[in-house]
């Protein structure tokens, strides 16, 4: 073999063996943002740490992401953004350091990669509230952290944690979630709060609590009923004496016609005497009859009429109240014993009287809310309640997952009164 190929094939075979070796221990991409979540479920918990690379980052690039020591790999891949299952598996290498298990793999299709590992601890419940907690190592620099927690739509957070706040999830589900910005390679990140989980599903709690707001109508229906009962007894009452004159005129007529008969005829006269007391009574009999079948007929006509006019009366006592650029709504009679204002985010272009009915839907599920004024100029909800049936954790934990509640981090100015609402 002349010299100047063996130099090539020599060099082609160090750069062989060399080029894997050094991309092995190159510096891993930097990521944009990384996602830590926790899947709470009955079954067993998920944690889900999830990157995604800046744009400016050419792929394929090589990606580095961690998880707790000793946790079972579950699956590693890229996410592609469409259905799961076409998001591809990832060949990787582990490696242990600092209490974390390391997987560095190679990016060629997506920005976004993933790992799924079983929670390592259960969530505790102690018959009432559920205490999650996560927490996460950074092996490497990020401008941004999240740690999440996923819990049922619905739930009161016990505890607000600073900084944290509920997000819509998929359907069915929020996240609760705390951003951590500018973290550094060490830093030690947890997220721990407490929350109770709604006390029926969302259908049945709705139409339970439903209860207290329907009094207002209750009571205006029984009123219109009442008073279309006295007016449907005295109508009857008219047509009965209407009936007992016209069926008494009759039978006077009949006995006059019987007495003009002469003596001559009086067997003849007696057989048409008794023949006209027999026509009397059947035509008194037809005529209390008709009198009857109209009495009916006018009070079930009279009934119905007052029980929709109830109906419709009661609905709207308890619909929204629009003034100015305010919409109102009362949940249950009394004065608020408690209140707030809490921030709103409006979107742009978003419809006012949508934003509160949202608003309105998720406080109907709550025990003990009295009213809710929705301000569209000031993008806030004044709200009021009952303090020995709910506190303002609980009002704010029903809001939070609708996504249109500001960031809870900025305390609300709360009142306090010596009225009780019932």
């Amino acid at each position: 073999m002349p010299r100047s190929l063996r130099f090539v094939f020599l060099v082609a075979l160090c750069a062989a063996l060399v080029l894997p070796v050094a991309s092995a221990f190159a510096a891993p991409a930097a990521w944009q943002s990384i996602d830590v979540t926790l899947h709470t479920e009955t079954a067993g918990s998920t944690l889900m740490v999830s990157g995604e690379l800046p744009a400016s980052v050419p792929l394929p690039a090589t990606a580095e992401l961690s998880v707790p020591a000793g946790s079972e790999l579950q699956w590693i891949g890229e996410v592609l953004g469409g259905a799961s299952s076409a998001d591809p598996a990832l060949k990787y290498a582990k490696s242990t350091s600092g209490g974390s298990d390391i997987y560095r793999f190679e990016l060629t299709k997506s920005r976004v990669a993933q790992i799924e590992v079983p929670a390592p601890v259960a969530v505790p419940f102690d018959g009432k509230t559920y205490t999650p907690s996560v927490t996460w190592s950074a092996m490497q620099a990020a401008p941004k952290v999240n740690l999440r927690v996923r819990v049922p739509q619905g739930v009161q957070i016990v505890q607000q944690i600073v900084g944290a706040k509920m997000e819509p999830g998929e359907p069915g589900y929020s996240g609760y979630t705390k951003t951590f910005t500018n973290v550094k390679a060490g830093d030690k990140l947890d997220l721990a709060f407490a929350y109770t989980a709604p006390a029926a599903p969302a259908p049945a709690t709705s139409t339970a609590s439903s209860a207290s707001s329907l009094v207002v109508p209750a009571i205006v229906a029984g009123i219109a009923i009442l008073a279309g009962f006295l007016l449907v007894r005295s109508v009857r009452q008219k047509l009965a004496r209407k009936s007992s004159s016209s069926i008494g005129a009759s039978g006077k007529t009949a006995s006059a016609k019987t007495r003009t008969a002469t003596s001559a005829s009086a067997s003849k006269a007696s057989r048409k005497g008794n023949a006209s007391g027999l026509s009397t009574e059947r035509v008194a009999e037809t005529s209390g009859r008709s009198a009857s079948a109209k009495r009916n007929t006018i009070t079930a006509v009279l009934i119905g009429v007052m029980v929709v006019a109830g109906l419709v009366l009661g609905s709207q006592a308890t619909k929204p109240k629009l003034a100015g650029d305010t919409i109102s709504k009362t949940f249950s009679q009394g004065s608020p014993c408690a209140s707030a204002t809490i921030q709103v985010v409006q979107k742009d272009g978003a419809d006012p009287a949508a934003t509160a009915d949202v608003l309105f839907k998720a406080l109907e599920g709550l025990d003990g809310m009295n009213s809710g004024t929705y301000n569209a100029k000031t993008s806030s909800i004044d709200v009021g309640w009952c303090e020995s049936v709910t506190t303002e954790d609980a009002v704010r934990g029903v809001l939070e997952p609708t996504g249109l509640i500001a960031d809870s981090g900025a305390p609300a100015a709360e009142t306090t009164s010596g009225a009780v609402s019932e």
